[in-house]
């Protein structure tokens, strides 16, 4: 057991407060920031981070209350009245932490710190908490930020969805009635998506910023697949505004592989639960044992389908002629062996080898010999690719599995933390409403440099 689990049996007030003041061996970081940067799984998932989490995660809302979480949902999601139902909840009275130290104090030696461990620390009774305080709680609370993020998510991908089935048209240029409305140059619901993303892109700008670490930033999972989101929408943005055929097409493939993304990027909203957020990393990681047999499969793949192609189609390249006495008069070549390169070729080769390992088997017809190598180099492939490395696979999936469910709590808790860390610093209302947050952020960072810069002057004078 750690030290920071037994000054949490001890006293959980006193642990969890340990947590938000900053090491000073360690330049005045804090504990949790140490760990994250450590990937120390272990310290975050111990009992003390936990509870530290669970005060962060609901704010003031007491969550010890029955099913706080599903109460807390019901008020998110009703958002036109939520000052009407958020009061209703359960509150805690927002308190300073009771452990007042200086730094000076906190360069004891080791006995004098396990002394301050175990000492008991008296708490202040909670008061009454006024009804314009719960409406504010209420917004401060990261489990709110989660909730509406994750209605935003539903209801844009319904409607990017709509958008991409029937609301996608070239770009109105000759004053056709569109959705009902003449001249219309983009439909409605597509402006409203365009509005989302760009909302979306907004908020991952924010965060690259912010960051501590770019290099953190970048190498994180979910913000690869936002780069990438991005980038995808920026192209079909960008050529959905010109109106050319080839374009257009570009645009809307473009588009749907964006949509792809945006519905994968869904799967992070799974790790606020216990039961789904394990299944997230048996998901990658089986993918990267599949990634493997991918690679091999690829060999025998091109190996069997480039063979066996090229010795079936043979005949319809080549044409041997014979005089009456069996001799051989002249071979000719299809075409004069120009043009038989094209790019359905390739498909055709692709095709003819794909389908195999999914056990769509054609008959080979013929008795020639290149019909009968085809059909033991058929029966060879489909045994290596079906039965050899699909058990391969499978194997190393229950390996995966295994590891990962024998790890699955302290894997659960990590993907916690890091959802906290991030939903504590998310603007409380979810896209769009969030560039109303950040024009007010800007509007009062403007109003607080104005504010210095007069005292600055004020006193300059003085």
């Amino acid at each position: 057991m750690s030290i920071i689990d037994r000054c949490f049996d001890h006293d959980e007030h006193f642990a969890v407060d340990l947590l938000k003041r900053p090491a000073v061996a360690f330049n005045n970081v804090y504990p949790l920031q140490l760990a994250r940067k450590a990937t120390c799984k272990s310290f975050l998932a111990s009992k003390c981070v936990q509870k530290y989490l669970d005060h962060q995660w609901f704010g003031c809302i007491n969550y010890k209350r029955k099913a706080i979480s599903f109460r807390v949902f019901l008020c998110s999601l009703f958002f036109p009245l939520l000052p009407i139902f958020s009061i209703f909840l359960p509150y805690i009275k927002k308190h300073k932490n009771n452990i007042r130290s200086t730094p000076d104090q906190l360069k004891v030696n080791q006995s004098t710190m396990m002394h301050n461990v175990i000492e008991p620390v008296q708490h202040k009774k909670k008061k009454r908490v006024q009804w314009s305080d719960k409406i504010a709680y209420f917004y401060q609370a990261p489990i709110v930020r989660f909730y509406y993020y994750m209605i935003f998510f539903i209801i844009f991908l319904g409607l990017f969805s709509y958008v991409l089935l029937v609301d996608y048209f070239p770009l109105n240029i000759y004053n056709e009635r569109r959705s009902n409305v003449q001249n219309l140059r983009i439909p409605i619901t597509e402006t409203i998506l365009h509005i989302c993303i760009w909302s979306l892109i907004s908020e991952e700008i924010r965060q690259f910023l912010f960051v501590n670490s770019k290099r953190e930033y970048i190498s994180g999972m979910w913000n690869i697949i936002d780069i990438f989101a991005t980038i995808l929408y920026l192209i079909g943005f960008i050529t959905r505004f010109i109106v050319l055929e080839p374009l257009f097409v570009v645009s809307k493939i473009f588009l749907c592989l964006d949509l792809i993304l945006w519905f994968v990027r869904t799967l992070e909203l799974f790790a606020a639960f216990e039961k789904l957020g394990p299944k997230l990393i048996m998901i990658f990681d089986t993918m990267k044992d599949f990634l493997f047999f991918v690679c091999f499969l690829l060999i025998f793949l091109f190996g069997y389908s480039i063979s066996s192609w090229s010795l079936m189609t043979t005949d319809n390249q080549v044409s041997w002629n014979y005089n009456s006495d069996g001799s051989l008069f002249n071979a000719t070549v299809s075409g004069a062996g120009s043009g038989l390169w094209t790019w359905q070729l390739l498909r055709d080769v692709i095709n003819f080898g794909v389908w195999k390992i999914f056990g769509q088997v054609d008959s080979i017809d013929g008795t020639d010999a290149y019909s009968v190598v085809t059909f033991i180099l058929t029966i060879l492939f489909v045994a290596v690719a079906n039965v050899l490395l699909l058990s391969v696979l499978i194997a190393l999936f229950n390996i995966t599995i295994q590891n990962v469910q024998m790890q699955s709590h302290r894997i659960w808790r990590y993907q916690r933390f890091l959802l906290v860390s991030e939903y504590n610093n998310k603007p409380p209302l979810p896209p769009p409403f969030n560039t109303i947050y950040y024009l007010y952020s800007i509007i009062c960072y403007i109003i607080k440099k104005i504010k210095h810069y007069n005292q600055k002057h004020r006193d300059g004078i003085l």
